[in-house]
């Protein structure tokens, strides 16, 4: 359950970077490609 959430926050985050390309969205992708990880990691 807890993972859907993330997922939908993630897809949210990823429309507003699509609607302003800078620095920030760089940086927030890092941050998603981190939490992606770590998600992966917990469930092994």
């Amino acid at each position: 359950m807890r993972q859907e959430g993330l997922l939908s926050f993630m897809k949210e985050l990823e429309l507003k970077m699509k609607k302003r390309k800078n620095v920030t969205s760089v940086v927030i992708k890092f941050m998603l490609q981190t939490l992606r990880f770590n998600l992966i990691f917990e469930n092994v």
